[in-house]
């Protein structure tokens, strides 16, 4: 017996694979085995093999989203929430810290103290682990500063795109210079872009898309004051020629053929139905879906495909509606805003709201002082309009 796969060696009549498989690396692989007889003849069978995925690699790159605190501060203050990545499991991941005086976990990755900040000096330094609750990553060191004010970071509330007379994230090769501009606080600015090449330290970004690929595009925009920096990341849409006819007069990215109106705080969230934010705010399609705030769950799956994401989408048996928004014109860094979401279909007895993050997959939404949900009722608590008053939710969240 003969093996065309050098992965395999044969003894005798027995098959023996003899190097180590990654699931990661490949899902599957193969060999033909070709048997001679004692007259040469051969015969040829090819064998098909699965690799299983097992839980062999510890979680990485641990991020917490904010790394200072305010003197007198109580017992309990959130400093930021914690995340990580892991390429081989869904399983929501845990995090421990190893100053269990001063810090401690909530929620499974909210990092808050255990005492005044009062008692902590200046700065403190702390490690972190994370856990997918098989294999544990090495400690990875933070520093938290604690200071005597507070100095916000910077806020990029709102991004505008330009190409000619069309307006919107949607853009085409031919179509000329995009400038790109940002409205923020005073601070340094920095763009970045894999995909543009530019530079620029003012509050425009201008760059010809001729030579990039078409498809989803990105820009990065980090805006620095001091100790405190903001960073976001602006999706573009690239495509050949722009459509012929197609108008977006508000610039959210979606045709006004595809819109009841252009009122900036409002969404097409499927087939006449919306959402809706404050007057004072602009509301954007989120960057995993186009022409609408609903996204399907093959449009979830297609964006983490196509940007070669890790998948955190198997917690979705009893998955229902899913809305996929960005929410612009804050006032500051922890700023919080109402959002109402009129749902596509009926709330089912004991709904859970969950939210979806791309590094860790489905979460319950937590319901605390600056987070809730609500039902949209009229005085006596009965919903009384055709479609259910119930199908809407009033969801306050803190913003990062």
């Amino acid at each position: 017996y003969t093996s065309s796969n050098t992965k395999f060696t044969i003894d005798n009549n027995k098959l023996k694979l003899n190097t180590t498989l990654d699931y990661e690396n490949a899902t599957s692989l193969s060999t033909t085995i070709t048997v001679t007889d004692a007259n040469s003849h051969t015969f040829d069978k090819i064998f098909n093999f699965t690799v299983g995925n097992i839980d062999d690699t510890a979680p990485t790159n641990i991020l917490l989203s904010n790394l200072n605190l305010i003197k007198s501060q109580p017992a309990n203050t959130l400093i930021g929430t914690l995340s990580a990545t892991d390429v081989d499991t869904s399983t929501a991941l845990t995090f421990s810290v190893d100053d269990t005086t001063n810090f401690k976990i909530v929620n499974g990755n909210e990092l808050r103290t255990n005492r005044s900040t009062t008692a902590l000096g200046n700065t403190i330094n702390i490690n972190i682990t994370a856990s997918d609750n098989t294999n544990d990553s090495a400690p990875q060191p933070f520093t938290i500063a604690i200071t005597t004010t507070y100095i916000a970071a910077p806020v990029i509330s709102q991004f505008s795109v330009t190409q000619g007379e069309n307006k919107g994230p949607l853009i085409s090769k031919d179509g000329g210079e995009v400038t790109v501009s940002a409205s923020a606080g005073t601070g340094t600015y920095t763009w970045s872009s894999n995909d543009f090449s530019n530079t620029s330290t003012n509050k425009t970004f201008v760059f010809n898309p001729q030579s990039a690929n078409i498809g989803t595009r990105t820009i990065t925009l980090k805006v620095t004051a001091g100790d405190f920096s903001s960073e976001r990341v602006l999706k573009l849409k690239l495509v050949n020629t722009y459509p012929n006819g197609r108008i977006d007069i508000n610039g959210n990215g979606i045709s006004d053929s595809k819109e009841s109106g252009n009122s900036d705080n409002e969404l097409p969230a499927g087939t006449s139905k919306k959402i809706t934010s404050p007057g004072s705010t602009r509301i954007l399609p989120g960057i995993m879906g186009e022409d609408s705030g609903q996204l399907t769950l093959d449009q979830l799956k297609q964006y983490r495909v196509a940007n070669h994401l890790s998948d955190y989408t198997k917690d979705t048996l009893a998955t229902g509606d899913i809305y996929d928004y960005i929410v612009e014109g804050l006032r500051a860094t922890g700023d919080s805003t109402q959002v109402i979401i009129q749902l596509a279909t009926l709330i089912p007895a004991n709904a859970v709201l969950r939210q979806y993050s791309l590094a860790t997959g489905w979460r319950n939404f937590v319901v605390d002082n600056n987070n809730s949900i609500q039902s949209k009722t009229n005085t006596s608590n009965i919903c009384t309009d055709t479609w259910h008053l119930a199908n809407w939710i009033n969801h306050r969240r803190n913003l990062p």
